[in-house]
């Protein structure tokens, strides 16, 4: 794989996260490993990488954040940021720098609040046969859904479901917001036990320490049918537990309709 270290020009987001830009993919385990090398080696920070197409993906989330008001400085301290966040002592308000990310994670922290499963449910949205295939070969081989480049972010949270605040998604109103994103995170998180790693313009990737066991899988199912408002579809139902069962790795749409032919 071909490594650097993430420079502004390699973003088309600010740079309130440094990280590390990533082609020549030799696999999906392989990047998963040298995402794991990363956490360890920077325990202060929780690692997110970009899914699907990762141009997209920094465009709508450009989108979502400006929608969401996340660069609001109002009420915050910037009196001790990085040098490079000022101009002639005056404090730009560009949230370009690693020191200012603490305001979009605070910004994004309260337009979550209020946000919970039952809203994202309440999105409407539905999932085609079409669309179940799709994600039937990437959850057997989340390889078919990276880029040919990423971008691991290496972002300082406590909590996987915030590093969204880094990289907020959800921008068109017939797909998932951002706090819904969140919301679905952290059910996935407590009742399934998946931590966020991933999200793109059209998906959202979670993980698990160990495989999902089989007979846990039927549970995880029903969620996501409510999710995708099927529940009452039993073979959809069971297509869905099939997307976790005996897997570390959970793909999923968070969007109206996905494609990815």
């Amino acid at each position: 794989m071909k490594i650097k270290q993430l420079e502004p020009a390699d973003t088309g987001l600010r740079m309130t996260c440094e990280g590390l830009l990533i082609g020549d993919i030799d696999s999906f385990a392989a990047l998963m490993a040298l995402t794991d090398e990363q956490a360890a080696s920077h325990p202060g920070a929780m690692m997110l990488l970009p899914l699907d197409d990762l141009g997209q993906a920094e465009y709508t989330s450009g989108h979502a954040s400006a929608s969401l008001c996340l660069d609001d400085t109002d009420g915050f301290d910037t009196s001790n940021l990085d040098p490079a966040a000022y101009e002639n002592g005056h404090y730009l308000g560009d949230l370009a720098t690693p020191s200012e990310f603490f305001i979009l994670e605070e910004n994004f922290r309260k337009r979550c609040t209020g946000a919970d499963f039952a809203a994202a449910c309440a999105r409407g949205i539905k999932i085609e046969d079409d669309e179940l295939d799709a994600l039937e070969a990437i959850n057997a081989d989340p390889a078919l859904l990276l880029d040919s480049e990423v971008i691991l972010r290496r972002v300082p949270v406590g909590a996987p479901s915030m590093m969204l605040s880094a990289v907020p998604n959800g921008y068109f109103s017939c797909d998932l917001d951002p706090s819904e994103n969140d919301a679905l995170a952290e059910l996935l998180r407590e009742r399934h036990g998946y931590s966020l790693f991933g999200i793109g313009a059209a998906c959202i990737g979670l993980r698990r320490a160990a495989p999902l066991p089989v007979d846990a899988a039927q549970a995880l199912g029903r969620d996501l049918a409510r999710l995708y408002n099927c529940a009452d579809d039993a073979a959809r139902v069971t297509r869905l537990a099939q997307l976790g069962a005996g897997r570390c790795y959970l793909l999923l749409k968070y969007v109206e309709y996905f494609d990815n032919a």
